[in-house]
């Protein structure tokens, strides 16, 4: 169970730096 919820949370982390990444780069865009 603990483990799931660790992979769970680490799947959101990597969709949440993905999407930091994507929003950065069309901030920065011209």
């Amino acid at each position: 169970m603990f483990f799931s919820h660790h992979s769970r949370l680490k799947e959101r982390y990597l969709f949440f730096n993905e999407f930091r990444e994507t929003h950065s780069w069309m901030k920065n865009g011209p």
